[in-house]
Parts: C-alpha cells; sequence; structure tokens
C-alpha cells in the first residue's frame, strides 16, 4: 500500500535487487546492482526486512504464523502471554489477515497496549496494523 502511494509521487523502488556497490555524489547517489545495472538517485533507503525468530518457541505451544499470532489486545493464545514488535502478527485493520508490520510506530502502540492490560484495567484501544 505504501509503496504505491510513493509511486505515484515519483519514487521507485527495486525489490529483490542486491546492491553491490555505492558511489556518493554531489547530488545524490549511484548504486550499483547485482547483475550490472547501476541506478542513480536522490535518496537511498535500504530495506532488508525482518524474519522472526520464533524456533525457540517450538513445542511451547504458542502459535506461529509468519510470526507470533496475537489478538487484538497483543495476547498470544496462551493465558497472560504477549507479543508485540517485528515478532508479533496482529490483524491488520484493512485486510483483516494477520501479518507482520515491523514499524517503529505500531512497536511503540504495541508495547504500550499489554503493559496497560497486564497489570490492571484494560482500556479500549486495540491493537493491529494498517
Amino acid at each position: 500500500m505504501m509503496q504505491r502511494v510513493l509511486e505515484k509521487h515519483g519514487v521507485q523502488f527495486y525489490t529483490n535487487h542486491q546492491a553491490c556497490g555505492v558511489t556518493w555524489k554531489n547530488k545524490g547517489v549511484e548504486v550499483s546492482l547485482e547483475g550490472g545495472e547501476s541506478v542513480n538517485a536522490d535518496f537511498l533507503l535500504v530495506a532488508t526486512g525482518v524474519k522472526p525468530r520464533t524456533s525457540f518457541l517450538e513445542g511451547s505451544g504458542i502459535k506461529i504464523d509468519d510470526g507470533i499470532v496475537v489478538d487484538s489486545e497483543m495476547r498470544t493464545n496462551i493465558s497472560n502471554i504477549f507479543a508485540a514488535g517485528d515478532v508479533a502478527s496482529a490483524k491488520g485493520f484493512l485486510t483483516g489477515k494477520n501479518g507482520l508490520n515491523p514499524i517503529f510506530q505500531t512497536l511503540l502502540s504495541r508495547v504500550r497496549l499489554p503493559a496497560a492490560i497486564w497489570p490492571a484495567k484494560r482500556p479500549n484501544t486495540k491493537a493491529g496494523y494498517p
């Protein structure tokens, strides 16, 4: 979704490409891609993605898909166990499907929710991602 919005504003994405070299220029950067292609840009953002480490949970009974499956209050399928951040697979507001959303702001909201729920009253706030 974010990619489509940015592309409408002229941002180009090179997904599934590996950068082999970066040359900083006076006004921008030249990136050499695997396969010989070069790309000139005003700005360079490198994102490698995340893959949560969940292998230590094998045999624990905690439900795992692409991450630790949580409900709208960041609870796992086991009582009093929460998951938040890059490892949490929460239901998306737009898609209704569980998935990872490794974005720092989302992490902050997801961590606050279990911290508020665990010791006392439950807020009317629900966690998830766009």
